[in-house]
């Protein structure tokens, strides 16, 4: 009989061990284990390799055992579930080093040889949620094109074919107060099946029958895409009466 159970992997890329990041991915980890979801993790910190891609990719730099175990645990999973902090607007250098040593031609997506812009997706099946925590006003946020999870969904994951792929943006941690803390644990634990079944298309793949659904981030982004239309209507507004009055 066909095991039914969702496999899912966690991928935690925050360097420090005792951060909030660590405080979600187990309040996942605990929903989704009570679910009856497999899970396997793949805690950066703890994983030993070089980040540095060190010859680019004019050379194979050989993988250390941690990162094909990584490899083969990624090629397992139905759903990924990528947790970080973002830092400057992109996530830690840890984790961008796993990301350039792990998802390499011929392990996640294949070039098609003579024609330099297609490419052969191999993670197609595959659905994707990406955590993240951050002290930047939203606003600001949102009309920086929201960088980390943008490059995330669409240039790493999208790319080799990962999809759909939704967010869940935390913050502003530095400012919250521990009641608010325990709430935002309290929904990434109830979470999991929304991430992982509920808010997702039907995967390519053989498996459950799904229906979209709003997402946190999503309607962040449409209280944010809102306010940025406001100020758009503002500024042109002014342009306007400017010349206006240059033509008076």
């Amino acid at each position: 009989m066909k095991n039914s159970r969702q496999k899912i992997v966690i991928i935690n890329g925050h360097p420090d061990a005792e951060s909030f990041v660590f405080a979600l991915h187990a309040a996942y980890r605990k929903g989704a284990e009570r679910s009856g979801a497999d899970v396997r993790e793949l805690v950066i910190r703890d994983l030993r390799f070089t980040p540095n891609l060190q010859f680019g990719y004019r050379q194979r730099t050989e993988l250390e055992p941690d990162l094909l175990r990584a490899v083969d645990d990624i090629r397992w999973a139905d759903h990924l579930v990528v947790l970080h902090p973002v830092w400057w607007g992109s996530y830690p250098a840890i984790m961008k080093g796993f990301l350039d040593r792990v998802f390499l031609p011929g392990f996640f997506f294949r070039k098609i040889p003579g024609v330099s812009t297609r490419w052969e997706k191999l993670l197609t099946g595959r659905s994707a949620r990406i955590i993240y925590t951050l002290d930047t006003p939203w606003l600001f946020w949102w009309l920086s094109g929201r960088p980390s999870y943008n490059a995330l969904r669409w240039i790493t994951l999208g790319y080799c074919g990962v999809s759909p792929i939704h967010g869940t943006a935390i913050g502003i941690v530095r400012l919250s107060t521990p009641a608010k803390r325990a709430r935002w644990l309290a929904r990434v634990e109830g979470s999991w099946g929304e991430t992982s079944l509920t808010s997702v298309r039907p995967a390519r793949r053989a498996g459950d029958q799904v229906q979209p659904s709003r997402t946190l981030d999503d309607r962040r982004g449409r209280r944010c895409r809102s306010r940025t239309t406001d100020v758009t209507r503002m500024s042109t507004r002014r342009a306007t009466l400017s010349s206006r009055a240059r033509l008076w």
